[in-house]
């Protein structure tokens, strides 16, 4: 739980890109400082296939670790996405996603057509 009241904190953080028109990209975020009364890290990378001209997949991993007075937590999430235009107007997304809170994986799918 958090206390109520007024909270301020300061964070640095870093970021590396690469560009999203290459056939593969890659991003890397990390950052550090205060949360409400406590400190927290957390690390963020997504790697980024397009295969020109339908498919495009994408891999996250992020994880934050987190200290406060009354405990501390470790939240770690991995996501999977693909997306597959079969043409203009036909196109589909497969997700995945899996968090070590709840240690589920969980799955969504979705097909998009769009009438003339």
């Amino acid at each position: 739980l958090v206390g109520a009241g007024s909270y301020q904190w300061n964070r640095a953080e870093v970021q590396v890109k690469t560009s999203h028109a290459r056939t593969f990209s890659a991003e890397a975020k990390a950052s550090a400082g205060g949360f409400y009364d406590g400190h927290g890290t957390a690390l963020e990378v997504a790697l980024r296939g397009q295969y020109e001209p339908h498919l495009l997949t994408s891999r996250e991993y992020q994880v934050a670790d987190f200290h406060r007075s009354v405990g501390a937590f470790t939240a770690a999430t991995v996501r999977l996405r693909v997306d597959y235009a079969a043409s203009p107007r036909l196109t589909t997304t497969f997700f995945g996603q899996y968090d070590n809170e709840s240690r589920r994986v969980a799955f969504n799918a979705r097909a998009r057509w769009t009438r003339a």
